[in-house]
């Protein structure tokens, strides 16, 4: 779990501070082991957790301040078009301050931060116009999804809130009688589908959603489901696998997904031997089931283990799973073996007994072992020359965004003890490379389905201006389902760039120097034939 210190960054506070602990509602053992992590943030994989107090989407991050568990203020790095960016006496800073959130959520691209005494909120980031922001109230708990907030409201009932329209739309598949435990889903990059799963008290589960990401439950796997109570639920982009407390393993997707069909076979054997950990890439699962590795799904996602890579599973004794976005990763304490497949191929032994402890990027890992030292790294990973001059040492925190690493290597005490540097493929990122006293640095990024450019921070209090950011990749902002914007707001620019074409508003406020606001919209031809119309013709579109 992250540790508690980046809510030091209250200015000229002495006294000790704290930061509220929220209740997983998902295990994370659970969680960590679907392709989108099924947690309060917008992560892949197996993310490490952060605190409840921490929100971070696609392209920005937030954290909520506290003194002494007293809300003092919420700090916001990365993009401000997706909530990096929190202006001092704006309406949202005057909401927040009002609302005294303790619980911070985030969708793929925007904020939704929650008092849970007073069950009030305020959502901001993608498509939400600064000034707008309202709050929201009677939320009981909150499940994040791509572009859009789960709510399960006081009176039990179930809402859709997407901050970019300001909506709130209710789920009918969701009657009055369901008591909801908790909601997964599937999809993970925004603009696409996405399908959801929710888990009832009585253990029965209802589904809606995208068919194609597996809203659509098929009438196989409702037959097996028909007298099992669900225990756990997995997902990879559009299928669901369910465990049920008779060790019964039940999937469905789209169409078009292969990871929700199980294969007769392996089927057999997971119905009469269990599994003792259940691993999802974007397209396929793997489980373990009496120390053998099975796996199912898209061959080019790790659904296909070839009989070399099988052959050398098969002399692990505890083999542990881990994942990339398209490639398993399978480790062994007792052989010191780590094999990959997938998108990606690796077969290695290192020494006897070593815990190797994997932490992925979309394509790459950082193998370390229990302590922090540096084993291996795979792909991406590649360690650029400071960070492998700075692993004489052992990490004492490492992090992976879609595309990047970064590391903080403790050399000791005294001067230069604390060693900050991110890397990428064998290079420095952003010639970042920070040393420190003697003093913590806590670590934290963003991520991406894909490549594309992520976020990263360092909290390093006492240690030249606290607080260190940068990014990784090229700017490429993804469209968001919807797009407001205010009448009488003049628009004064337009430019292609990629496969995305960006207005340019003027807020016209003086206090905002006229600020230019650079809003996606989704590309389609449509859109390049009338782009020199009326700005109300094109957003209608």
């Amino acid at each position: 779990m992250k540790k508690s210190i980046i809510a030091l960054l209250l200015a000229n506070v002495l006294s000790p501070v704290v930061m509220a602990a929220q209740p997983m509602l998902i295990p994370q053992s659970e969680a960590n082991n679907s392709w989108f992590n099924q947690t309060n943030n917008y992560r892949f994989n197996n993310s490490e957790p952060l605190p409840g107090t921490a929100g971070i989407n696609l392209a920005a991050g937030a954290f909520i301040i506290q003194d002494k568990g007293e809300y003092q203020n919420v700090m916001a790095f990365g993009n401000p078009q997706f909530g990096g960016e929190i202006e001092a006496g704006s309406t949202l800073d005057e909401l927040l301050t009002f609302i005294k959130p303790s619980q911070m959520y985030a969708s793929g691209s925007a904020f939704l931060a929650v008092n849970p005494t007073s069950k009030n909120g305020v959502a901001w980031g993608n498509g939400v116009t600064r000034g707008e922001e309202k709050s929201i109230e009677n939320i009981q708990s909150v499940y994040p999804g791509t572009e859009s907030f789960m709510i399960v409201k006081t009176d039990g009932s179930l809402i859709e809130y997407t901050p970019s329209t300001g909506t709130e739309s209710s789920i009918d598949a969701i009657t009055s009688s369901d008591i909801i435990r908790s909601i997964y889903h599937s999809g993970g990059t925004i603009g696409e589908s996405i399908a959801w799963v929710a888990l009832l008290e009585s253990g029965k589960i209802k589904v809606w959603g995208d068919g194609a990401a597996g809203g659509t439950i098929s009438k196989e796997a409702k037959k097996a489901l028909k007298n099992e109570v669900v225990q756990s639920i997995y997902a990879t982009k559009d299928a669901f696998l369910v465990k049920t407390q008779s060790n019964k393993y039940v999937a469905w997707g789209g169409d078009n997904s292969e990871s929700g069909t199980i294969p007769s076979d392996i089927s057999s054997i997971l119905n009469s031997s269990g599994s003792s950990s259940i691993q999802a890439t974007e397209k396929a699962f793997a489980v373990i089931s009496n120390s053998t590795i099975y796996a199912w799904g898209d061959d080019a996602c790790g659904g296909k283990i070839n009989s070399s890579t099988s052959d050398f599973l098969s002399n692990m004794k505890s083999p542990q799973l881990s994942a990339t976005r398209c490639s398993f990763i399978a480790t062994d304490v007792s052989t010191g073996k780590l094999a990959q497949w997938g998108n990606l191929h690796t077969k290695k032994t290192y020494g006897e007994n070593t815990r190797l402890v994997t932490r992925t990027s979309n394509e790459g890992a950082l193998v370390l072992d229990s302590d922090g030292n540096y084993i291996d790294a795979l792909q991406s990973a590649e360690l650029s020359p400071d960070a492998l001059n700075a692993f004489v040492a052992p990490a004492s925190e490492t992090i992976a965004s879609g595309n990047a690493f970064a590391a903080v290597n403790h050399q000791g005490l005294g001067a230069g003890s604390n060693i900050l540097n991110s890397w990428a493929n064998g290079a420095n990122v952003d010639d970042i490379t920070l040393t420190c006293d003697g003093i913590p640095i806590d670590l934290y990024s963003t991520q991406a389905p894909d490549n594309s450019v992520s976020y990263f921070l360092a909290y390093h209090p006492s240690c030249g201006d606290e607080v260190t950011t940068w990014k990784t990749g090229e700017e490429s902002l993804p469209s968001v389902s919807s797009l407001r914007i205010t009448p009488d707001v003049p628009v004064i620019g337009e430019k292609l760039k990629g496969d995305y074409l960006y207005v340019a508003a003027d807020s016209g406020a003086e206090e905002k120097n006229s600020l230019r606001t650079w809003t996606v919209v989704e590309t389609h031809e449509e859109l390049y034939e009338i782009k020199e119309q009326s700005i109300s013709l094109l957003l209608s579109i």
